[in-house]
């Protein structure tokens, strides 16, 4: 695998979240900026796209925030992140997917709701029809994605799906796992 620097990670802004996800959320940015990794994710403070931004800051990591201006959750504005390393605003969630997808090298897919969903999916397809080779890896953190990992497994069985989509992406049940991917040695043990 070549070089992994900047990692696009799709999450959700849900502040209401459980806090074991908030909390591994956390531990995966700290862990990725410990390990020189950039951060690019949607821009938002909230949820984990929050925790993972203020856990690569802590670890005086690079966070590149995409906000789209048009967006808004429960009828509110959702508030950007103002202490990141560079953020950039862009006009719609079009153009926040095209600003990571070219930002980064690599994809992870943390728990998150149907915008995540929609992030992940566009990637895949991107990635069956050729348009990249960037690697992509879902964390299935505490089996959150098994209903999904079911899914796909239904639209292959019913020939909606090749099955030769499954190795488009990498699918890891914990950090350590995640970690090997890229090449990092550095186990989750030290967040201690």
């Amino acid at each position: 695998m070549e070089k992994v620097h900047n990692i696009g990670i799709f999450c959700g802004a849900s502040p209401n979240i459980p806090q074991n996800f908030l909390d591994e959320a956390y531990n995966l940015g700290k862990l990725l900026a410990q390990n020189k990794r950039t951060v690019v994710y949607g821009g938002s403070k909230y949820g984990a796209m929050g925790a993972i931004a203020d856990g690569a800051l802590s670890a005086s990591g690079e966070v590149i925030g995409v906000f789209p201006q048009s967006i808004t959750i429960a009828g509110t504005r959702e508030i950007m992140h103002t202490h990141l390393t560079k953020l950039i605003t862009v006009p719609d969630m079009h153009s926040r997917k095209m600003s990571i997808f070219n930002l980064s090298d690599a994809f992870i897919t943390f728990p998150g709701g149907f915008g995540t969903m929609d992030e992940t999916f566009e990637i895949i397809t991107w990635k069956y029809l050729k348009m990249h080779k960037k690697p992509i890896i879902i964390y299935n953190y505490q089996n959150y994605y098994n209903g999904l990992i079911q899914l796909i497994d239904h639209f292959i069985d019913l020939g909606f799906a090749n099955s030769s989509i499954k190795s488009l992406y990498h699918i890891v049940e914990d950090i350590d796992q995640l970690l090997n991917i890229f090449n990092i040695n550095q186990i989750s043990t030290i967040m201690a």
